[in-house]
């Protein structure tokens, strides 16, 4: 056998080992039903061993998302493996809405005709509202730049926060009067005017909590993607790949 052709043969065995989108194609399920299974509406933790396709998995459960129209976002946790909490949950809001507002450009809405982005996928379903979806995005947009701001703040910083007030009030007196006789008329007018001003200062301190921030939006958030959901019409996911790599304290936080 060619030397030449076994080491590219080993290159692309070794290249093969980490999972992608193009590999869906040629999914194999490691145990009947098991596609089926991930893809019923409940939630789900998979593990297994190194090289055992948790994450072919979930590329090939996604593809399914994607071609039956259902709200979807695929995060990689490898990338925040060196982020401590609350920092790492921000992220992964991030990522989540950066991807459900992709989705809603293009999975939800692109015609079947378009080929650049269905590739090997066929739509199962007609596109949905575009109107409702830009609505949605746009508000996706908005959380993602909030975050972005709140992920480079310094968390615990001391914050003064200061309300000034004014309240005047005026007061004016005018008095005038006219004397007539056979040279003509003499008039004068009189004004006298008084303002006072009273103003009060309200000082405000605190530290700021990234957490607390969180827990202030996350109704909001809930309520869009509801919205997404509804738009849908079935229920999509959020797949977080390779969660090891938070720290396992952080795990239980995220996740909830």
């Amino acid at each position: 056998m060619d030397r030449e052709l076994v080491q590219k043969f080993s290159v692309a065995l070794s290249e093969a080992a980490r999972a992608d989108e193009a590999g869906t194609a040629r999914f194999i399920e490691p145990a009947d039903g098991t596609l089926l299974r991930a893809l019923s509406n409940r939630h789900h933790l998979i593990f297994g061993r190194r090289g055992s396709g948790k994450t072919s998995l979930l590329h090939k459960a996604r593809s399914e998302l994607v071609a039956d129209r259902r709200p979807n976002a695929f995060i990689d946790m490898e990338k925040f493996k060196a982020h401590s909490y609350p920092d790492v949950l921000i992220s992964v809001l991030i990522e989540t809405f950066e991807s459900v507002e992709g989705w809603l450009g293009e999975g939800a809405v692109a015609p079947a005709n378009k080929k650049s982005f269905w590739k090997r996928l066929s739509p199962r379903r007609k596109p949905l509202a575009r109107s409702a979806s830009q609505e949605l995005a746009a508000s996706l947009r908005e959380y993602v730049e909030e975050l972005r701001v709140l992920l480079h703040a310094q968390d615990g910083a001391e914050i003064q926060m200061v309300q000034r007030g004014e309240r005047s009030a005026a007061a004016s007196t005018e008095l005038s009067g006219a004397i007539a006789g056979s040279l003509g008329s003499l008039g004068a007018t009189g004004r006298d005017s008084t303002e006072s001003i009273d103003a009060n200062e309200v000082k405000e301190q605190n530290k700021r909590s990234k957490t607390d921030v969180l827990h202030r939006r996350v109704l909001e958030y809930q309520k869009t993607l509801k919205e997404v959901v509804a738009l849908s019409g079935q229920n999509g996911f959020v797949m977080l790949d390779d969660l090891y790599y938070i720290r396992r304290a952080h795990q239980p936080d995220v996740l909830d």
